[in-house]
């Protein structure tokens, strides 16, 4: 029985291929790059509720005495 293997591909210069040691993170960049995509999240989470939460309040400071439904425009909100 004889077996083939497929040719390997020519490797491109200036090409990171997943064997290259300069494609492998250390244990150390690995947690580094996990927590800062996570403190990301967190923040990006913290800022979208705090504005939900004022967003009533910042509407009736500017001048609009009731909050606008969903669906309505802003021609339709009394002043």
């Amino acid at each position: 029985m004889t077996t083939t293997s497929s040719p390997t591909p020519e490797s491109v210069p200036g090409e990171v291929t997943a064997t290259d040691p300069a494609a492998v993170l250390t244990p150390r960049q690995t947690v580094q790059a996990i927590s800062g995509l996570m403190m990301g999240m967190f923040v990006a989470i913290l800022a979208g509720t705090v504005v939900s939460t004022a967003l009533p309040r910042i509407i009736h400071d500017l001048g609009r005495v009731s909050p606008p439904t969903p669906g309505s425009s802003p021609s339709n909100c009394s002043r």
